[in-house]
């Protein structure tokens, strides 16, 4: 009898606003990805060029092809306010050994 595995998956995609910087985006791009995975609603964030919140309503969206859960950052920067949206899927597949 064969074990089944499976591979999970996941892309995040992010819809950025400038006056974020690029490492403080990557750092809110794993926190949204961090958040899905544990089922959290809402995360207080204070980094270098970005201080804020990132939460989720549950909703779901679609992007082109792509299926999942909204995010969105929101928050204060030295350029002022910044909004930042992410939206996270999985794939599950299941197989065989």
């Amino acid at each position: 009898m064969g074990r089944l595995d499976s591979l999970r998956w996941g892309i995040t995609f992010l819809q950025t606003d400038t006056n974020v910087s690029w490492e403080d985006r990557e750092v809110l791009m794993v926190m949204a990805t961090q958040m899905y995975l544990r089922k959290e609603r809402t995360r207080r964030v204070n980094l270098e060029t970005f201080e804020g919140r990132i939460s989720t309503k549950g909703k779901y969206e679609l992007l082109v092809t792509f299926y999942g859960q909204r995010f969105d950052a929101e928050g204060d920067t030295e350029e002022g306010k910044a909004n930042l949206r992410f939206l996270v899927t999985e794939k599950i597949r299941a197989g065989s050994n």
